[in-house]
């Protein structure tokens, strides 16, 4: 009996830890059962980090330019040129010594006199095939803008298209009146320092070219012999860089050596004695004699002239 009643004893006690067991287990499970809940939320969370990484780089390709192919376009409508196949020939035969003396060089191209960064070239007065390539550089406004050299540099005529491969263009001649031509050689040779009296010795300096030839480097030429003026007075022009610019000026004074009463309306018998008059006769560039050995009296005769 007593053994009985201890199975049901400890039946009992065995039966009150599966309860516990399971009431446990249920407690567990009901303290797990929000993980799921959880789980999601961190997917979400996942998930939109991953939506977010997906645009960035949507982000960057907004930071790029953007280019706009109609303006593109428009632009190489408005600047046919941009090509650097397109290759012209410079002619300057219009401008030469003969056909228009003393000959002008030309600067061809560019925004700028010499401006070779954009493409520009200098055509020489002699030159009659220089290549010159067309870009959108090289034009301004669709034109070839041109600089001229006498004794200086000043601004020609433009030239215009259209531009065809390897076509010659003639550069436009240079307009000047004999008039204008006169003054600026007669400016240029005005302005040019004086020569050291090393190169001629003392006494050619003083007596010829100071006395006789008022310090004129172009009166100077008539007067001394060929082989002195080759040996003393050229490697000075050289040197400064005024022997083409001088050879220029003296040949186109050198055509008025006459000076007469259509010339001038200035009277020489009111400004010059018989003696001044008679070494005005011998000079042999009467009208640069004249000249040189004036003094304001210089501007009137300029503004008196008539050729």
């Amino acid at each position: 009996m007593n053994t009985t009643k201890n199975q049901f004893a400890k039946l009992a006690i065995v039966e009150e830890s599966d309860t516990d067991d399971e009431t446990t287990q249920m407690e567990d499970d009901n303290e797990t059962t929000p993980l799921p809940v959880d789980n999601q939320e961190i997917r979400d969370d996942v998930s939109i980090q991953i939506i977010e990484d997906e645009h960035e780089p949507e982000d960057m390709v907004d930071d790029e330019p953007v280019v706009d192919k109609d303006n593109e376009e428009d632009n190489e409508e408005e600047n046919p040129f941009i090509d650097d196949s397109v290759v012209i020939y410079l002619d300057n035969s219009d401008n030469s010594p003969t056909t228009n003396p003393p000959g002008y060089s030309v600067w061809v191209g560019g925004h700028v006199r010499g401006d070779v960064a954009s493409g520009a070239v200098k055509v020489n007065k002699m030159d009659t095939k220089v290549p010159l390539t067309i870009t959108q550089s090289v034009l301004v406004n669709g034109e070839l803008l041109t600089w001229y050299y006498n004794y200086g540099w000043y601004s020609g005529s433009n030239i215009t298209g259209p531009f065809q491969n390897g076509c010659t263009i003639k550069i436009p001649n240079v307009s000047m009146t004999k008039l204008d031509k006169y003054k600026s050689a007669l400016n240029f040779l005005d302005n040019i320092q004086p020569l050291p009296n090393t190169y001629l010795g003392q006494n050619l300096h003083k007596n010829m070219y100071q006395d006789t030839c008022f310090g004129s480097l172009a009166l100077l030429k008539y007067e001394l012999s060929v082989s002195d003026w080759n040996d003393k007075v050229q490697p000075w022009l050289k040197e400064n860089d005024l022997l083409e610019d001088f050879n220029s000026a003296f040949s186109v004074i050198d055509k008025i050596r006459d000076l007469s009463s259509t010339n001038t309306r200035i009277d020489r018998r009111k400004i010059y004695n018989r003696r001044d008059r008679a070494k005005i006769l011998k000079a042999k560039n009467q009208f640069l004699y004249y000249y040189v050995s004036m003094d304001e009296e210089r501007k009137l005769l300029l503004n008196s002239l008539n050729f």
